[in-house]
């Protein structure tokens, strides 16, 4: 969770994506998700229609080898 002026920034690398790299996707499971994990440690309840916009992305993830 990071702020930036009046807004929040709110991001997890927690949802596993098997489509296409060049071409993620915000499904509505993942918001959910996200907005349940903000509302249990924020005072002002966020919800789908009070969130102006959704940016996915994917990041890598190690393999756990060494």
């Amino acid at each position: 969770m990071v702020s930036w002026g009046d807004q929040v920034y709110l991001g997890t690398t927690d949802t596993e994506w098997d489509g296409p790299l060049d071409d993620p996707s915000c499904l509505p499971e993942d918001i959910e998700y996200i907005l349940t994990a903000a509302n249990a440690v924020t005072t002002v309840p966020s919800a789908v229609t009070t969130s102006p916009g959704c940016g996915p992305g994917c990041a890598p993830a190690g393999s756990g080898e060494r």
